[in-house]
């Protein structure tokens, strides 16, 4: 029993991403629509804290190109969601998307160090073609 709750305690305390999901067309993949919603679903992932590396950025696998998300792009902020537009101009492409926040459980402020997590997503189509035919 104190070993179980010990686990169960560990899994809680940890910032992790359950899935995502492209809005407009509910795919789940990891694929996003530029101008579109996209919603993140997992624990601690709010985006708060004052240190300059705070926030949500896309980084172009190919390129290395970092796009940030700015903070009024944000539908949804919460600690076990987020939801933000994609910007529109976001070009064809595999992006490493990293959320870094000082969230912390309660009301007591924030994190002194800033944690992140990253996750692999993209934009058109993923290394040819998805699960659907194409149709012509």
């Amino acid at each position: 029993y104190p070993l179980r709750r010990q686990r169960q305690m560990c899994i809680r305390d940890r910032m992790y991403v359950l899935e995502t999901e492209d809005r407009s067309n509910g795919l789940t993949d990891g694929s996003m629509t530029p101008g579109r919603n996209f919603a993140i679903r997992g624990s601690y992932l709010r985006v708060l804290g004052n240190d300059p590396s705070v926030g949500i950025t896309l980084r172009n696998t190919t390129t290395d190109s970092i796009t940030k998300i700015e903070s009024d792009m944000f539908g949804i902020n919460d600690p076990s969601k987020i939801m933000f537009v994609v910007p529109a101009n976001l070009a064809n492409g595999s992006y490493e998307l990293t959320i870094t926040t000082q969230y912390m459980k309660g009301k007591t402020g924030v994190r002194k160090t800033p944690n992140s997590v990253s996750i692999p997503v993209f934009v058109g189509q993923q290394g040819g073609g998805g699960d659907r035919p194409e149709i012509e």
